[in-house]
């Protein structure tokens, strides 16, 4: 097991033993936060059977916009910036001239 993921297992195992939360921060020389991640992580799992590598940080599947629906936007949002009375090419004046009939 790597040196992190065994302190991560270390620290879960004090807190059920009866550390508090902030003991076992200071004691392993860790955030308070660290600390709450990895034992909310851990739940009531058996200690064996809890994933301690890192989670990925970005999302697996990506919702792109249509590249067509992206041309539109801009498409929108120069036409509304040259000739809004208001001057108003933001996203609410976008989203309004889409909604009126301006896809």
């Amino acid at each position: 097991m790597v040196r992190a993921e065994a302190q991560r297992q270390d620290i879960v195992k004090a807190v059920r033993e009866g550390l508090g939360l902030r003991a076992a921060a200071r004691q392993f020389r860790v955030s308070l936060h660290t600390v709450q991640r990895w034992v909310a992580r851990a739940g009531t799992q058996p200690l064996d059977q809890v994933l301690w590598s890192d989670r990925l940080t970005r999302p697996e599947h990506i919702q792109r916009t249509a590249t067509a629906v992206e041309e539109r936007v801009l498409e929108l949002r120069k036409e509304l910036r040259d000739t809004s009375t208001l001057g108003e090419f933001g996203a609410e004046a976008i989203h309004a001239a889409l909604r009126e009939g301006g896809q």
